[in-house]
């Protein structure tokens, strides 16, 4: 499974190689995508609209006339030379710019019947829309920002390449890089935007791909980062790097 979410009733959608599966606190149900193939990303809109992103193919859940969700596509928005890839739709939102699916090569942004595809240099990463601002890691750009409907280089961001983006206290931002490990940025940053995450457990980053993230607040100034990793499973660190958790 690549993610999970539930609906407003509570019912679980999980994002599998098989498709969606469903599941309602009693028993187990497989929603099918086009050609069998599988899903991998999920996001709820305010409407509790489930969208999902499948390989090679974007939709939504809705219900048939038997009260079962069942999977629409929406592939048919895309202009035709970029419709029946096989890339995997890493990650999807919902956000005010409009539904975003990041497949690893073009990002789709689709608001009401208006689309808009930009293509990766090499090979998208990850996504956050934070504060109003879309921020995007690609393979060979490094860090990058939606303006004016292309994406454009954050100062300094070259180098900066991870699979994790996470919104972090002061309005700054936690990009966990493979090469420099966590890295704080500060978008209003005058002279240095970047700075490390201080951390005892430089070995974890050095020697772990981490592909997912989440930051979880407590009382103030006590968050914990929680990482996942490929290789060593989940990691949790307090708020001065301190792996805590293991």
């Amino acid at each position: 499974n690549w993610a999970v979410i539930s609906d407003r009733r509570g019912v679980m959608y999980f994002a599998n190689t098989g498709g969606v599966l469903e599941f309602d606190s009693e028993s187990w149900r497989l929603i099918e995508l086009p050609g069998k193939r599988g899903a991998y990303s999920l996001a709820k809109g305010p409407d509790g609209r489930i969208y999902v992103g499948g390989q090679g193919d974007m939709g939504y859940l809705e219900a048939n006339d038997k009260g079962q969700m069942k999977y629409k596509s929406l592939q048919d928005k895309l202009p035709k030379k970029y419709r029946g890839g096989k890339d995997r739709a890493i990650q999807t939102a919902v956000t005010p710019l409009g539904v975003i699916f990041l497949f690893e090569r073009m990002m789709v942004i689709l608001k009401d019947d208006n689309v808009k595809v930009i293509s990766a240099k090499k090979h998208f990463y990850c996504f956050l829309y934070y504060r109003d601002v879309l921020y995007v890691i690609d393979d060979a750009r490094g860090f990058l920002r939606y303006s004016d409907g292309r994406l454009v280089r954050v100062r300094g961001g070259r180098w900066l390449q991870g699979h994790v983006l996470l919104p972090f206290k002061d309005n700054k931002l936690l990009i966990i890089t493979s090469q420099r490990g966590p890295v704080i940025y500060d978008p209003n940053g005058k002279s240095d935007a970047y700075s490390p995450f201080t951390t005892y457990s430089s070995e974890y980053f050095a020697q772990n791909l981490i592909s997912c993230g989440l930051l979880l607040n407590g009382r103030p100034n006590h968050y914990r980062l929680v990482l996942g990793s490929i290789e060593k499973g989940i990691a949790v660190f307090d708020r001065r790097g301190r792996e805590i958790e293991y």
